[in-house]
């Protein structure tokens, strides 16, 4: 028999999921998981010490053999001989027997990457059961609405630029130049012609971008000046700026920005389901872990205490 405590602690667990929406649905799969699990630890020790070979055990020690090796090739039971079915026997029955004796013994919370395995063979179970089920249109939809800008087609640019290194120049001589050739050029009313010379400094990348993204334009520029460019107005007849990137400063000539346009929600479904289910398995993840840890009496010791009082002031 089960003791109280464990008791207390599946009926505290049935409260917290009846309350929870986003979970409501993972009560049946993990309440079975977890009187299962209080079913196994209360049976006696001579069950515990009893090996018990059949077919589906043998399947599915195959496919954990499969997935450790490097063609993950599986024989049917079926089709193996009489002498490699036995060796099989033989390997599940010595690997099941070290396995209990291993976990009697307590060396699982000895060996870390034990402990790191079994922690995340935990929260994947979390994750499936937060997976799992066909979730319904509508809750399909709010989230698509919650997120449009994730279902759209990028804003894109299209501009050409002048640029001075501030390396060689240093950071004032580089912005001065930039703003001396800013006003030059845009009194002349005309773009450089790259037959003459383009003005400015070789730059490591390109000259012109068309049609490119914000992250394209953040890989080269870096994320606050394709912030700031995405920002800005077209304008193909007028040099703007200096912007700023980690190399130096810029002078670009916008020919042309696009707007990101909406994808409707019957071309994205598939898309919004993929996510919405990443989304629902990552919440009842979290809520699952957070339930989990408010059973258990956490104390943290003083000198660790101090170490994070003074991390946080700065020491």
């Amino acid at each position: 028999m089960a003791s109280k405590p464990e008791y207390d602690r599946l009926r505290a667990l049935v409260r917290w999921l009846r309350h929870e929406p986003l979970v409501l649905f993972m009560a049946l799969g993990l309440g079975l998981f977890l009187i299962d699990a209080l079913v196994s630890s209360s049976g006696d020790d001579t069950e515990s010490r009893r090996i018990r070979v059949d077919r589906d055990a043998l399947a599915e020690y195959m496919q954990g053999r499969a997935r450790s090796s490097e063609d993950g090739a599986v024989d049917p039971l079926e089709t193996m001989q009489a002498d490699d079915l036995k060796r099989l026997v033989d390997a599940y029955v010595r690997d099941e027997a070290m396995y209990r004796e291993a976990m009697a013994l307590g060396l699982e919370r000895k060996d870390q990457l034990i402990r790191l395995r079994l922690v995340q063979s935990l929260q994947f179970m979390f994750r499936n059961l937060g997976e799992a089920g066909q979730p319904p249109e509508a809750e399909l939809r709010k989230f698509y609405e919650r997120r449009q800008a994730r279902y759209a087609t990028p804003a894109t640019i299209t501009f050409s630029h002048i640029f001075f290194d501030e390396a060689t120049r240093g950071r004032s001589g580089a912005e001065q130049a930039a703003r001396q050739t800013k006003a030059r050029l845009n009194a002349q009313r005309g773009a450089p012609d790259p037959a003459k010379g383009w003005p400015g400094d070789r730059f490591a990348y390109n000259l012109a971008y068309a049609d490119r993204d914000e992250a394209m334009v953040a890989s080269h520029f870096g994320p606050e000046m394709a912030r700031q460019l995405f920002a800005a107005k077209a304008d193909e007849a007028t040099w703007q700026g200096p912007f700023h990137s980690p190399s130096g400063y810029h002078l670009v000539r916008i020919d042309r920005l696009e707007t990101g346009n909406a994808i409707p929600f019957d071309q994205a479904k598939v898309a919004v389901e993929r996510d919405y289910l990443g989304w629902r398995g990552d919440e009842a993840e979290k809520a699952a872990v957070d339930a989990l840890i408010g059973e258990f009496d956490v104390s943290i010791s003083g000198d660790v205490r101090k170490m994070i009082e003074d991390g946080a002031r700065g020491k």
